[in-house]
């Protein structure tokens, strides 16, 4: 893109929108590298990699749970960041479920949200301060094995591992509390069983709103941990086999850790 012409934006007629293509493919290929570069730059020193080319996915693996980076693209050429904790040992997890999300809603606090139909100079600048916002959220999460323990402390204490961000501003409190399956699952690996299961019951008596977002898990969903609950010894290995499971299923990780490194061991 030219500072004379913006080819998503300078036409008059559809003739010249298809002339236009070639560059607006190239204006794409351009804000797919300036993403790559500004995560190269912020995010892989705190142990993230790029998935696939894009520059637009992250990935954190913590090898019992993952960080997932998502820089959303719209209708137009934009970026919208999303970032979430993933727990491998909820096979009926998302990248993007829950401990910790920002939607990408422009603020003061954080740039979340940023236009990328402009000039490359603009570009990288933008594409440096949403990638840096990023950066900033991550940082108060527990992206260290050494942190792991501490990390399980919390969600077994219905504690998030990191704030919450709404609208780009930091959020308290205990509305954004955990959801009862990783609750339950934290709780049962450190030997609460008693707590666990007050816990699962009290999830599978739970009525799901329509179009409730995240939905609360099913008591279908709840059974097989609540099974897995009789000892101590026999939770942690179901959670074991699930997380393993769950890792097989994802092309984006890499090699099977080893169990014993989980934190509950």
């Amino acid at each position: 893109m030219t500072d004379e012409r913006n080819p998503f934006t300078d036409f008059d007629n559809y003739a010249e929108y298809q002339a236009l293509k070639p560059e607006r493919e190239a204006h794409k290929r351009f804000v797919q590298q300036a993403l790559r570069e500004a995560g190269q730059h912020h995010l892989a020193p705190q142990g993230f990699r790029a998935v696939g080319s894009s520059g637009r996915e992250w990935i954190y693996d913590g090898g019992w749970w993952l960080c997932n980076v998502f820089f959303e693209s719209g209708r137009s050429v934009s970026a919208r960041l999303n970032v979430g904790c993933q727990y491998l040992w909820n096979a009926h997890s998302s990248p993007l479920e829950g401990s910790t999300f920002v939607m990408g809603w422009g603020s003061r606090d954080l740039a979340t949200s940023v236009n990328l139909e402009v000039d490359r100079n603009s570009v990288l600048d933008k594409t440096d301060s949403i990638v840096r916002s990023a950066h900033h959220v991550v940082s108060e999460l527990f992206c260290d094995t050494e942190d792991d323990r501490k990390h399980l402390a919390l969600l077994a204490a219905a504690k998030r591992p990191g704030p919450k961000y709404w609208a780009g501003k930091r959020v308290d409190g205990e509305h954004w509390s955990i959801d009862a399956y990783n609750h339950a699952t934290a709780l049962g690996v450190t030997g609460d069983i008693e707590t666990a299961l007050e816990v699962l019951t009290a999830a599978a008596a739970v009525v799901r709103k329509p179009g409730q977002i995240p939905a609360p898990p099913t008591a279908e969903q709840l059974k097989p941990l609540r099974l897995a609950m009789t000892s101590t010894d026999a939770v942690r290995r179901y959670v074991d086999s699930v997380v393993l499971t769950s890792r097989q299923a994802l092309k984006s990780l890499r090699a099977q850790p080893d169990t014993e490194q989980f934190p509950w061991h």
